[in-house]
């Protein structure tokens, strides 16, 4: 499945086409919007980057029910690119088959990041 789309098992039109595609902010309520801002508040480190690895972690500790496949996304980046709420930089870890993804909130504050 492609990163980012909505899956489902929902019924097929007359037709035999796919029901048509919900748009973000059907799928991701602002409560869930909220709690992957703080989440990335609260792991985000130097310019409010975050590992998304620790984003989903401060996600389970603050919910243990949370799964992104509840809203349609088989990956957590998924979610967090529907919400539109965030930056995302792929960084090299060192290792030359692995790669690091970095996630921040785009209209953080200049004085909330030189507070961190």
């Amino acid at each position: 499945m492609k990163e980012g789309t909505r899956t489902g098992g929902g019924s097929r039109g007359a037709a035999g086409g796919a029901k048509p595609r919900v748009t973000n902010q059907e799928v991701v309520p602002p409560a869930v919007v909220n709690l992957l801002r703080e989440a990335v508040g609260q792991t985000g480190r130097r310019g409010g980057w975050a590992n998304i690895s620790a984003v989903r972690n401060a996600v389970a500790m603050a919910d243990s029910s949370f799964t992104s496949e509840t809203y349609g996304y088989a990956k957590f980046s998924g979610i967090l690119k529907a919400c539109g709420e965030f930056d995302f930089e792929v960084r090299d870890t060192g290792i030359s088959t692995r790669k690091s993804v970095y996630v921040r909130i785009k209209d953080i504050d200049a004085a909330e990041i030189i507070h961190r």
